[in-house]
């Protein structure tokens, strides 16, 4: 008897359904390899969380990190929990992390919360970052709990304990496989052709000079007009009254002084103060002409102008 061979079809729904377990199995490989790889990246050799822990009549002080190694590049979070009897408040936390060595990068505000027994239960949380390696010391926290209004009813420490710092470099590197200190970056040099044209540089000096003897020109002729406007000036006053004349020519000669060099203009200046303190009766002649008939003389001759 003979036997046809069989003949085995494969049915989408066969397709479907092995398609559907090759996934799951694919699925479950990948967990496992990325838990596992979880798990190793977490592992830096720590011994696992350290905390010390203070109590008494149900107030609770706790002060716990998240390993006792870490290396100079890490950020440590240091947790401190505090938890206040029924009818108590936690004051502020003693915790000095600098004083031990530690630069305190980050300090959240803290969070209150309350148990299921009714207690305030409040987490401060620390960043900390070391300077170098060594070991370094998780300092003592403390706390005290007192009833509303009332001085403070007791107070818990914990115990300081210590955590490792290594270095990330390697344990047989030193400073003679340090790379030597580049010099100072040389500015790029300048091609000989770049450099600015005799032409521009003679033509700026040439707007230089120019810029001077007109800044000169201005400087002197406003000194020189200066004089025929404080001439008119002391002119007028020959037609006000003299106490107003003295004092108005005092001024006008201060004025001239600055742009004028002669020994007289201080003399004059001299007697005109004196002239404003004169006894009554003196003013009855006009003193002021003189000196205005000198001013005069002064400003317009040129004699000892400046």
């Amino acid at each position: 008897m003979t036997r046809s061979p069989r003949t085995f079809r494969i049915t989408p729904a066969a397709c479907s359904t092995r398609g559907r377990a090759w996934t799951l199995v694919r699925t479950a490989v990948l967990l496992g390899i990325v838990t596992g790889g979880c798990g190793r990246s977490g592992d830096t050799g720590s011994a696992g969380a350290l905390e010390s822990r203070a109590e008494r009549d149900n107030g609770v002080i706790v002060v716990s990190v998240p390993g006792d190694r870490f290396t100079t590049v890490d950020q440590i979070p240091v947790t401190i929990s505090t938890t206040a009897p029924a009818g108590h408040a936690a004051r502020a936390v003693v915790f000095d992390p600098e004083f031990a060595g530690w630069t305190v990068i980050d300090r959240p505000p803290a969070r209150v919360r309350t148990d299921t027994r009714g207690r305030a239960v409040r987490t401060e949380r620390y960043l900390l970052e070391p300077f170098l390696d060594g070991a370094y010391e998780i300092p003592s926290a403390t706390v005290a709990f007192a009833e509303p209004g009332q001085p403070p009813a007791f107070e818990l420490s914990t115990t300081p304990f210590e955590v490792s710092v290594v270095s990330v470099l390697a344990e047989d590197a030193s400073i003679d496989d340090l790379a030597p200190p580049t010099g100072p970056v040389e500015p790029p040099a300048l091609a000989d052709n770049r450099g600015m044209p005799a032409w521009a540089i003679a033509l700026a000096a040439v707007l230089l000079g120019v810029g001077v003897v007109v800044v000169v020109r201005a400087v002197t002729s406003a000194g020189r007009t200066e004089e025929p406007d404080l001439a008119a000036e002391i002119g007028r006053l020959r037609n006000e009254p003299p106490t107003d004349a003295r004092d108005r020519l005092a001024s006008l000669l201060r004025r001239a002084r600055a742009t004028h060099s002669h020994p007289s203009l201080d003399a004059m200046i001299e007697r005109l103060d004196r002239e404003r303190y004169a006894p009554p009766g003196r003013e009855a002649r006009n003193p002021v002409e003189p000196e205005i008939d000198e001013a005069l003389r002064l400003l317009t001759s040129g004699g000892g102008v400046s």
